[in-house]
């Protein structure tokens, strides 16, 4: 499960999904998986979403201890076999990149990898934006969509998704490649699974992972 810890560092929060977990039984039903990822044309550099961090790191702290007392998160690992999770966990070095306003994590844990996407608006502290590096061409953005609303096009947005976590993944390389990169933590709602060749090139630190889980955080923390 997700780690709680007070040097926690909270680099995005999804109000709607934590609102969603703290309310009455039934949470996960309330869930809602429909990807919003907007506004398109974020500014290059700004602070983003103004919140009062202690109380969100308190309604961080009481989501995860929802979560592990229901058990309802599976790890990366268990993720991969059987009846598809509705949350997972995810733990390891991560890159991060906002592209056209929309913000992104990808990253190793437990020789798993993992991609996750969510709104702009739900970043915490400054973000750089970084358009181009994703091709719009390859929509991105609708092929995470169709993997939340089980329509994918197998072939077409297996390979969409691995080329946007190795994109995401070689921006580690400027602060000394995967390894060196920030160690993170979260709650992510489940989207897919899919097998990847090991990546290579810019990626290729990533190590020999074969696996890759899609979704979206509820929250992302630095350890």
């Amino acid at each position: 499960m997700g780690v709680v810890a007070v040097n926690r560092i909270l680099l995005y929060a999804s109000d709607d999904k934590l609102k969603a977990i703290n309310g009455p039984l039934g949470w996960l039903k309330r869930l809602d998986v429909r990807l919003t990822v907007g506004p398109p044309g974020a500014s290059v550099t700004a602070g983003l979403h103004a919140r009062d961090l202690n109380a969100l790191q308190v309604t961080v702290d009481r989501a995860d201890q929802t979560i592990r007392r229901g058990l309802m998160a599976r790890s990366p690992a268990d993720s991969l076999t059987g009846r598809p999770p509705q949350l997972f966990t995810f733990e390891g070095p991560a890159g991060r990149l906002v592209d056209s306003g929309v913000l992104w994590f990808a990253g190793v844990g437990d020789g798993v990898g993992f991609l996750l996407v969510g709104s702009i608006t739900n970043a915490i502290g400054t973000v750089s934006e970084h358009s181009g590096m994703l091709s719009p061409s390859a929509d991105p953005v609708g092929t995470m969509q169709r993997f939340f609303e089980s329509r994918t096009e197998p072939d077409r947005d297996s390979y969409v998704a691995t080329h946007v976590w190795e994109t995401v993944l070689s921006t580690t390389r400027q602060s000394g490649g995967l390894s060196a990169a920030p160690w993170v933590t979260g709650v992510a709602v489940y989207a897919g699974r899919i097998a990847i060749d090991p990546p290579s090139g810019p990626a290729g630190d990533a190590g020999a992972v074969s696996n890759l889980l899609i979704g979206s955080p509820l929250w992302v923390a630095q350890m």
